[in-house]
């Protein structure tokens, strides 16, 4: 007897039903007809605990989100690099001292189709002037390509103007909580943004930012 073979379509959306992480593992392993299916949503959100973090705290898991260190991710990403080109909204959770060397090597894997990013610290506050130059220039290319549409910022201090000036033009959501603003921190290098100026549909900002510039901003 013949196996019937289902349409894509059909199969991304019986995938899309399930909800739980577990069970998108289990659907993959069922059949090769869902193992794409499977590992784009399973891959589409993830979170980063980036070392050395990552073996001393437990952080909130999405009912649908890998939670890896940097380490593990790297290894996964090696292993198997189609997975990193499922990467659609990517999490990092940071330390004051991250390790840098295993952070830019996995965003150097996942930056490419990155839609959404939230960047947030785990102990205390992370100041923004602590990245360096080339993690900075990796998270600006990212802001600047075109399928970019959403940032996410908590417990994030010394956040440049610039960008906040950036994203209300070129982003459609922008999120802040517990965020300070500094005007004289250059946070992207200028240059003509790849994506088309958007509608900002979407600004949650908590009641315990820090806004010294906000006013200045023109949404």
């Amino acid at each position: 007897m013949s196996s019937v073979q289902l349409a894509q379509e059909l199969l991304s959306a019986i995938i899309n039903e399930v909800q739980a992480q577990n069970d998108l593992q289990a659907c993959a392993l069922v059949s090769r007809s869902f193992v794409v299916s499977s590992q784009q949503r399973l891959y589409r959100t993830l979170c980063l605990v980036v070392e050395p973090l990552s073996h001393l705290v437990s952080v909130p898991n999405p009912p649908v989100a890998p939670v890896l260190s940097c380490d593990s991710a790297l290894k996964l990403f090696t292993m198997s690099p189609h997975l990193a080109g499922y990467v659609r909204d990517l999490t990092l959770y940071l330390p004051q001292n991250p390790d840098y060397t295993l952070l830019e090597t996995v965003l150097q894997h996942v930056s490419g189709r990155i839609t959404h990013l939230s960047i947030s610290s785990l102990q205390y506050v992370f100041p923004w002037a602590y990245l360096p130059s080339s993690t900075a220039s990796l998270l600006d290319d990212i802001f600047h390509r075109p399928q970019f549409r959403s940032l996410s910022l908590t417990r994030v201090i010394g956040v440049p103007l610039s960008l906040l000036d950036h994203a209300t033009t070129f982003f459609e959501s922008i999120s802040l909580s517990e965020v300070s603003i500094k005007e004289d921190l250059p946070a992207l290098t200028p240059r003509r943004c790849a994506a088309a100026s958007r509608y900002l549909r979407d600004v949650c900002i908590s009641v315990r930012v820090v806004y010294p510039h906000i006013s200045q901003l023109t949404f």
